[in-house]
């Protein structure tokens, strides 16, 4: 008895091993039409950026393998030219498989053997489809009826309906098998309902922006909701007050702590977003948050010591002229030589425009400043444009040719260095408004939002 029980247990081992044998097999199979490369690549993506991990030349079928397993996360088939379709790779499945499909028809043709979670993914990817396409139908014939109000009441109204089907269909499906990564990438798909007792949705949409992301999961930071989510945040954070949008920043963070991989990857591109150079959005309040609670905290051993300077060195920049504060003063120089003191000039706003003759979204910003000149110069604002440049002729010609007569135009005879140091600029143009007490009110105000920026600093 004790040896049947012996060979029954050694019988269930080996067949445990075999279900689960280290590394991978996956087989590609095209069931007709032709591809449009005959090199295949397996790509893998590492914190929203798909990378080679190996590729195949030659007919199909065709295996990619290893004898070491796959990394949990999400993956794509794609040729030299064209990403083909993705999948999911879990350790609680096994890592041999077969996907077949038809290059001319990929979503409705894509089907795996061997592989159950990506085969429901599929099913809700194409289910899904069907009634996005029974949506945009809806709206192709909205021109046609756009007159009649009954039929854009009807078009609404179905609108409305298959939006609540695909929302309830997404999590239920993402119910069933919550520890599946692809239940937590289907979630992530659906926004955070707004109850209907909620006054101020725009404000409960980014406090509760992230709750159907999963940031205790690492493998999510292998996955592309990463990515989209946060380009989505940053974006509906523009508008945003400066403190209020530290503060959501803050708490993102704070909730991602727990997985460093995750945590790791927001701290990384959030830093990068607003604190790059050549970024639209850099903001210096949200560099003093990120470099002093988190990149250089005492406890942080995670930067190389090149990159902590680095960071010292921008914090020391970004306290330089903070809003709240009375700017930096600056002797300057108008087109006839006479030295200006910029506390001296008085306004109920003062609006600084560093700039440079030779940059064109200079050239585009100009012309944006020349309406708000004219049509809040009645209400006390004044334009100083700041050259920051060393061409002093060209710069003069530019003054008569193409500057308001009733803007403050002024240059550095120092060669710039006062004002790049006292006021940190990085990049062109750079716009800061200040209040009659020569206070700042907006910093580094990025061009494309400084008409409305400054009417709704204006206005309040």
């Amino acid at each position: 008895m004790k040896r049947t029980a012996f060979a029954v247990l050694l019988a269930l081992s080996f067949c445990a091993c075999e279900v689960k044998k280290p590394g991978y097999d996956i087989q590609i199979h095209v069931s007709e039409g032709t591809l449009p490369s005959d090199t295949l690549y397996l790509e893998f993506c590492r914190q929203g950026v798909f990378t080679p991990l190996q590729s195949k030349t030659g007919e199909l079928p065709t295996h990619f393998k290893d004898t070491l397993s796959l990394e949990e996360g999400v993956y794509r088939i794609s040729t030299n030219t064209t990403p083909l379709f993705q999948f999911i790779i879990s350790k609680n499945e096994p890592q041999r498989f077969s996907i077949t499909f038809n290059p001319e028809n990929i979503l409705w043709s894509l089907t795996f053997e061997g592989s159950p979670e990506n085969t429901d993914y599929v099913r809700y990817l194409k289910k899904t489809e069907l009634w996005n396409r029974e949506y945009n139908d809806l709206f192709a014939a909205y021109d046609f009826v756009k007159d009649i109000p009954d039929s854009v009441r009807t078009i609404h109204r179905k609108a409305d309906s298959i939006d609540r089907i695909v929302s309830d269909y997404t999590l239920l499906t993402a119910s069933r098998h919550k520890r599946r990564l692809s239940s937590k990438i289907i979630k992530a798909q659906v926004p955070v309902p707004i109850p209907e007792r909620v006054e101020d949705k725009e404000t409960f949409v980014k406090t509760h922006f992230w709750d159907h992301v999963d940031l205790s999961d690492k493998r999510m930071a292998n996955t592309p909701v990463l990515p989209r989510y946060l380009i989505r945040f940053v974006e509906a954070l523009n508008g945003e007050p400066i403190q209020e949008r530290v503060s959501l920043l803050r708490e993102l963070l704070e909730k991602a702590r727990e997985c460093p991989s995750i945590y790791n990857y927001l701290l990384d591109n959030l830093y990068q977003i607003y604190g790059s150079d050549e970024s639209l959005l850099r903001d210096d309040e949200v560099i003093i948050m990120l470099a002093e609670e988190h990149l250089l905290k005492q406890d942080s051993i995670r930067l190389p010591l090149e990159k902590r300077i680095a960071v010292e060195e921008l914090l020391q920049e970004s306290k330089k002229n903070r809003i709240g504060e009375i700017s930096a003063d600056l002797i300057l120089e108008d087109v006839l030589d006479r030295p200006t003191r910029l506390h001296d000039i008085e306004a109920k706003y003062l609006l600084l425009y560093f700039f440079d003759t030779e940059c064109g979204v200079c050239r585009e910003t100009t012309e944006n400043l020349k309406l708000l000149s004219e049509r809040y110069g009645n209400q006390g604002l004044k334009v100083v444009s700041i050259y920051t440049e060393y061409e002093y002729d060209k710069w003069r010609q530019y003054v008569s040719e193409k500057l308001p007569s009733d803007w403050i135009n002024l240059y550095d005879p120092r060669q710039t260095e006062q004002a790049r140091e006292r006021y940190a600029l990085f990049g062109l143009p750079a716009i800061y408004l200040l209040d009659e007490e020569k206070r700042i009110v907006l910093k580094n105000i990025p061009p494309p939002d400084v008409v409305l920026s400054v009417y709704g600093a204006i206005r309040r």
